[in-house]
C-alpha cells in the first residue's frame, strides 16, 4: 500500500473497513487519478465525512419514526391485553356473584 496513503489513514483515524472499501476505489484509478487522491485527500476525507453525516441523519429520520411506531403499536397492545383479562375477571367474578 502506498505509504502516504497509510500516513493519511492513521492521521484521519480511518477504520479498517474504510481502509479497504477506499483501497478498493482507488486501485482501479489510472496513476495520474492516485496522485490527485493523494494530493486532495484533506478534501477527499470532508466529503466523506458530509456524507457519513447525511447518511446518519436519513437514518434517525427513517428509523426514529419507525421505532416510535412499533413502540406505540407494542404499548396498545398491552394495554388492549391488559384491558381484556380486567374485561374477564370482572365478568367471572359477576358470574361467581350470581
Amino acid at each position: 500500500m502506498n505509504i502516504q496513503l497509510e500516513k493519511l489513514f492513521e492521521k484521519h483515524e480511518f477504520s479498517a473497513k474504510d481502509k479497504y472499501d477506499f483501497m478498493q476505489i482507488y486501485s482501479l484509478l489510472p496513476s495520474f487519478k492516485k496522485v490527485n487522491v493523494v494530493d486532495n485527500f484533506q478534501e477527499i476525507v470532508a466529503s466523506i465525512g458530509h456524507l457519513k453525516k447525511d447518511m446518519l441523519l436519513e437514518q434517525e429520520i427513517l428509523f426514529g419514526s419507525t421505532l416510535k411506531t412499533i413502540e406505540e403499536r407494542l404499548k396498545n397492545m398491552k394495554q388492549d391485553n391488559i384491558s381484556q383479562k380486567t374485561k374477564g375477571n370482572i365478568e367471572l367474578l359477576k358470574n361467581t356473584l350470581s
